[in-house]
């Protein structure tokens, strides 16, 4: 469990570090779906390294439970955006905050930048 800490701190806060606004730029949902899948990413490492039988339960992985843009405003190329993020992790608990996040347009969608 000690070392699944590690891992799910971690892309937390990179989750936590990269958004501001008003319109344009990714929506609510949108951002949910970036976020919910850098978590499902983050939960299929943690069970490769805690071993299947240990992470199988739902409760010992990483949650997303809420996402709210506030809005965006344009950087150049880019959205930045102000997110408050809810996610519940074992290790941790219950986390929120909100964070300023910097999304790019690509020709497959929105994605985190730094």
């Amino acid at each position: 469990m000690h070392t699944t800490m590690h891992y799910v701190a971690i892309p937390f806060s990179f989750l936590l570090v990269a958004c501001s606004g008003s319109s344009g730029g990714p929506t609510e949902n949108e951002i949910r779906q970036l976020l919910q899948s850098e978590i499902d990413t983050m939960n299929e490492h943690a069970k490769t390294i805690e071993g299947a039988g240990r992470m199988k339960t739902k409760s010992m992985l990483t949650e997303l439970r809420k996402v709210k843009n506030h809005g965006c405003v344009r950087d150049g190329h880019a959205y930045l955006c102000d997110v408050t993020i809810a996610i519940f992790a074992p290790a941790m608990g219950e986390q929120k905050r909100t964070a300023r996040l910097r999304f790019v347009k690509t020709d497959d969608g929105w994605v985190i930048s730094e």
